[in-house]
């Protein structure tokens, strides 16, 4: 994205205020942990709330406050984004979820996808070291990653992971009490719980593109805007015209997330 140059340009023409942006690397081992905090694959949460936090805060010229600081992903960044805000509104003050994967077992991440059956054969993390074969291929190995990071076994080699579905005479059936703990790592399950938390931020902006290949990120955005809304919980939603899961993101980093924060957060 080239993202000196594009804040130079955006700053340069007022379209944004000066401000630091922090991009840290989240692949490990599984090609990504989602944020959050697992006994298998690190923990993802603490290190961006507080270890990067605290870094950039005693390195750099910053307002170290939660008014002056938010937090933006995209697809695992993006559910990261809107977890991590939402579990620590002392810490970041907005939160923008470009596409945010994983809000809830939806789509392609429900028990009707049989990837979670291919998942549940996979026997070594040969897949994480390759390009996958298919989009049916990415998704087996990423249901591993994401349950290596929700619902992890420490004793399950050698992939460390329990599985939300499991085979059962060639049909899918929910793995309890797997499910029920993997079901609560995901947002749109959680916001009735969090509620006074995201009522503290400033601001709130969750967006889609039209074309988004992830049917479980088209399908739970809006569920997720309707489940704040219930709430009362102030924030935007947008559907972009002609996006898919990736083609807009630079277009959408300097046209909508950095006004978002030029406004919400505090100078």
């Amino acid at each position: 994205m080239n993202l000196p140059a594009s804040m130079d340009q955006l700053i340069a023409k007022g379209a944004a205020t000066e401000m630091i942006v922090v991009a840290p690397n989240g692949r490990n081992a599984f090609l990504g942990g989602f944020y959050s905090n697992s006994p298998v694959t690190g923990n993802w949460e603490d290190y961006i709330y507080r270890d990067v936090v605290k870094f950039i805060d005693e390195r750099y010229r910053t307002i170290a406050k939660h008014a002056s600081r938010g937090i933006v992903g995209h697809s695992m960044g993006g559910y990261g984004a809107f977890m991590i805000a939402m579990k620590h509104p002392d810490v970041f003050g907005a939160v923008y979820a470009l596409s945010p994967c994983c809000l809830g077992l939806e789509g392609d991440l429900s028990g009707d996808n049989q990837a979670w059956a291919q998942a549940a054969k996979m026997t070594s993390r040969d897949l994480f070291s390759r390009s996958p074969g298919s989009f049916e291929e990415f998704m087996s190995g990423a249901m591993i990653a994401i349950s290596a990071a929700f619902t992890p076994n420490k004793t399950r080699s050698p992939l460390y992971a329990d599985l939300p579905f499991i085979d059962k005479n060639g049909s899918l059936v929910k793995n309890e009490p797997v499910y029920f703990q993997f079901r609560a790592k995901m947002p749109l399950y959680l916001i009735e719980q969090h509620r006074d938390n995201l009522m503290k931020l400033r601001g709130i902006f969750i967006d889609v593109g039209q074309f988004d290949e992830f049917t479980h990120i088209k399908r739970t955005t809006p569920m997720l805007s309707a489940e704040l809304s219930k709430f009362g919980i102030p924030h935007s939603f947008e559907i972009f015209a002609g996006g898919d899961h990736q083609n807009k993101v630079k277009e959408r980093f300097t046209t909508k997330v950095v006004p978002f924060f030029t406004t919400f957060l505090e100078k």
